[in-house]
């Protein structure tokens, strides 16, 4: 659903994802910014595996901000 300047997805009426309309890799649920917690875990990162997608929030997000990083 459209709601202002977000794109929401739900389930039921649940919301499982949202995105920024005019920047798809930004506007996350809360979530998502946890994305960055793997920098403290492994500062020499190359891959990542992301199960599960959803409305693809993570992987946005991390290839936007990390995008020698390959997903």
């Amino acid at each position: 659903m459209e709601e202002g300047d977000r794109r929401v997805l739900y389930f039921q009426s649940n919301p499982q994802s949202q995105m920024a309309s005019a920047a798809s890799d930004r506007g996350g649920l809360e979530y998502t910014t946890y994305v960055h917690l793997v920098r403290a875990l492994a500062e020499q990162l190359r891959h990542v595996l992301v199960l599960g997608l959803g409305g693809g929030s993570l992987p946005k997000e991390f290839l936007a901000d990390y995008p020698e990083v390959r997903v």
